[in-house]
């Protein structure tokens, strides 16, 4: 039996398919709307909770971009190179309805780490929005109330 979290998120990702749909209906006119393909949303895993996210954000006319903040192995001179990101910086950076929006996105039991705790503090310090994403419904939530008040 499904938890209401779970009919409710589910709710949220046909919304956030509709949108894709009529996303790709708008960018691809010539293409009758029952061959349009829309992706198959995941929203119970980090990455896949962060390209729901990001997609959202997207299709109601904001900005929102992924910030990757980890390092590389350079294969050409053997030794990794550390990410140049400030450590704590959020998993998604958005504008949205004129307002700076960071999202880091948590799954399970991960929790916010002492640097995510101080970029909380400095982006809202700035006038900025910061929000932890445990699941999609609660973030399209989030973004209505902005939308609206």
């Amino acid at each position: 039996m499904k938890t209401q979290a779970e009919i409710d998120n589910n709710a949220a990702i046909a919304k956030l398919k509709e949108l894709a749909k009529n996303n790709s209906i708008a960018k691809h006119p010539n293409i009758p709307p029952n061959y349009i393909h829309v992706y198959s949303y995941n929203y119970k895993t980090a990455n896949g909770l962060t390209r729901c996210l990001i997609d959202y954000i997207k299709f109601i006319g904001g900005y929102a971009t992924r910030i990757n903040t980890a390092g590389i192995w350079d294969e050409k001179l053997q030794m990794f190179r550390p990410g140049i990101t400030d450590l704590g910086t959020a998993d998604i950076h958005a504008v949205l309805f004129g307002k700076h929006l960071s999202i880091e996105v948590k799954i399970g039991v991960d929790k916010l780490s002492d640097y995510q705790r101080k970029t909380r503090q400095k982006v809202s310090a700035a006038g900025g929005l910061y929000i932890v994403a445990r699941d999609f419904k609660t973030v399209v939530d989030f973004i209505e109330r902005l939308k609206n008040g």
